[in-house]
């Protein structure tokens, strides 16, 4: 795996990080004793799925919809998977939000429906001309991959060296983009309607645009939230299915 060492812009580094999660721990022990309140722990809060700062984005949008519809007040948390983890074993909340390789101890929850899927891909600027014809491709190429899309696309990335440990990590997903359209990298792993949503801001900072190229070598991978309770299961996944049959998931 060739090694690119990285000289990353301040002004990028800057950029909005999810929210910490201990520091609304009091106003969520609070909310535990109103049994209407629904609080989920979501590690992955990236647009446009999910907006940070004010909870609005498409799929938190069909989840609040889905728990609302059944007498309840939907909020989420943003956290770090670490965090994600310690919050499934205390009583702060009411499910975790995981996809793919994310992996939470075997604690009782109940699993709801499949969520929105995610399309993970291979984006390169076009004009470099890269083919790139299946996962071991990316062997020879300087990659880079945010580290939660590494940890749930972990499952899907034996075909790479050290199963792609040599990969460089960069948890921001402006950044990606703009280290990818500017080549300080041949190649990043991203879900294609976050990495869209990147290229836009870039494009409305004024910045110089660039033809890329995405290449499917992912299968779809769709996030579920692991409830405390099954009852609020059944009640989101029959809510969820209904949206599903309205043609709204």
């Amino acid at each position: 795996m060739m090694v690119t060492v990285l000289l990353i812009p301040p002004v990028l580094l800057s950029l909005v990080a999810p929210l910490n999660a201990a520091k609304h721990r009091n106003g969520i022990e609070a909310l535990q004793h109103n049994h209407r309140h629904v609080v989920i722990a979501i590690p992955c809060p990236y647009a446009p799925y999910f907006d940070v700062g004010d909870h609005r984005g498409r799929e938190w949008n069909l989840i609040a919809k889905a728990l609302q519809s059944s007498g309840r007040e939907p909020q989420n948390i943003y956290v770090s998977y670490e965090e994600a983890i310690n919050y499934a074993k205390a009583d702060y909340i009411a499910g975790v939000w995981v996809c793919g390789g994310m992996r939470l101890p075997d604690s009782g929850l109940f699993p709801s429906e499949p969520l929105l899927k995610r399309h993970f891909v291979v984006v390169t600027v076009e004009s470099r001309e890269f083919n790139i014809a299946d996962i071991s491709s990316l062997n020879s190429l300087a990659v880079a991959i945010h580290p939660t899309v590494f940890r749930v696309l972990q499952p899907q990335l034996d075909e790479l060296n050290n199963a792609g440990e040599g990969i460089q990590k960069i948890p921001n997903h402006l950044l990606l983009a703009s280290l990818l359209t500017t080549g300080k990298v041949d190649a990043v792993i991203t879900e294609k309607s976050v990495f869209e949503h990147s290229l836009d801001q870039l494009s409305e900072e004024g910045r110089p645009a660039e033809r890329t190229k995405s290449f499917e070598l992912f299968k779809p991978v769709a996030p579920q939230i692991l409830f405390k309770d099954r009852n609020v299961r059944d009640q989101f996944d029959a809510a969820w299915r209904k949206l599903t049959e309205l043609g709204m998931t």
